[in-house]
């Protein structure tokens, strides 16, 4: 059985960065291959010592301990991601902090890129490592619904992304504005497939939930805002709650301990059993829209680039009918799912289509 490598963020405090990246790694099994995720926490902001102390184990066995003693809301966040991502995603022995890194480890035959904004310039953790830089000449490489995040890509870059995008084979994005990217930078065309959360079926989903402990209730509203929640926002999705009789929950919120200390297993199990959804997340409006929830969206607070591409291109992918708010949020009503199972259906084929004669041509 052939081993494929995925290149992606590997984030332990982001839900949708650890379910896109289990989702791919089921979707690739299933396709009867091993797999495993490259450990990447290249940052550069880091010192170089500090740099090359994360690819010993010592470090790693000490931020354990201090996570487990310290007991702050923020080590027990990290703690339970920690133990989704060693309970549920396969990860290398190889801990990447480097572009400048090489591996040779024959026992990988392919690496997989995406998805997530993999690709986005503005993050400090972005880096060559991206473009699997690390593995030998001839290893192949494929991408899978890997994002930019942005809408553009300042001209001083062009050259590092000519570099990159160019070793891979087959290349496929997530966004139309990713498309559109590809094009202009390295004049080639490539198709949009779907972020690999929406390659599971509802009912896989569901048995993930089932494994979490968390006792979510069932009458309440879900907001996840990874930007501020402005008081007159606040005050708004309070006044649906109020007007609905349903209580607010707050994900991601340091205020809420137990919300927001809450794994992956509890996130997917907090939108299942939403009335509603208020949120800035891309993988929120994925998860609202697998469980067919009414939800509304807001642009981020916060973001010095925008990265709103990344909702448009699913609401138009999915051929989902908004509509605007006073209070600036487009909303997503229950009835907007009447086509949704063939859209998605759909769409799930096409995407796998292109994976699996990518993986085929590859391989």
């Amino acid at each position: 059985m052939k081993t494929l490598g995925i290149v992606t963020i590997f984030d332990n405090n982001n839900y949708g960065n650890r379910l896109q990246n289990y989702a791919l790694q089921e979707v690739l099994k299933e396709r009867n291959f091993n797999v495993i995720t490259f450990r990447n926490y290249h940052n550069k902001n880091e010192s170089k010592f500090l740099s090359t102390l994360r690819r010993t184990d010592l470090f790693w066995l000490f931020r354990s301990i201090y996570f487990r003693l310290k007991h702050s809301p923020n080590s027990q966040r990290r703690l339970a991601f920690e133990a989704f991502t060693e309970k549920n995603i396969a990860t290398s022995n190889v801990i990447l902090t480097s572009d400048k890194q090489k591996i040779r480890n024959k026992s990988i035959d392919a690496v997989v890129i995406g998805s997530d904004q993999v690709w986005n310039y503005t993050f400090a953790r972005f880096s060559n490592i991206d473009f699997a830089s690390f593995v030998s000449e001839g290893t192949p490489i494929i991408s899978y619904a890997a994002s930019f995040g942005v809408s553009q890509i300042p001209k001083k870059l062009h050259q590092q992304y000519i570099a990159g995008l160019s070793r891979i084979k087959s290349l496929s994005v997530r966004e139309i504005s990713g498309q559109g990217i590809v094009r202009d930078i390295i004049k080639r065309e490539v198709p949009i497939v779907l972020d690999p959360t929406l390659l599971l079926s509802t009912n896989q989903w569901k048995a993930l939930a089932s494994s979490s402990t968390f006792d979510t209730g069932s009458s309440y509203v879900l907001v996840y805002m990874l930007g501020e929640l402005s008081a007159d926002r606040a005050s708004y999705i309070n006044e649906y709650a109020l007007t609905h009789k349903l209580k607010v929950k707050r994900l991601n919120d340091i205020s809420d301990l137990e919300l927001y200390t809450a794994n992956p297993q509890d996130f997917v199990k907090l939108f299942l059993n939403a009335k509603a959804v208020f949120t800035d997340s891309f993988h929120a409006c994925v998860f609202s829209v697998l469980f067919k929830k009414r939800f509304e969206i807001f642009n981020r607070i916060g973001e010095s680039v925008s990265m709103n591409s990344r909702i448009e291109s699913l609401i138009e992918i999915l051929k989902l009918k908004t509509k605007n708010s006073e209070h600036g949020s487009q909303i997503i009503e229950v009835t907007a799912y009447t086509n949704i199972d063939v859209t998605l259906e759909s769409a799930k084929t096409k995407s796998l289509k292109y994976l699996d004669r990518a993986l085929t041509q590859l391989l």
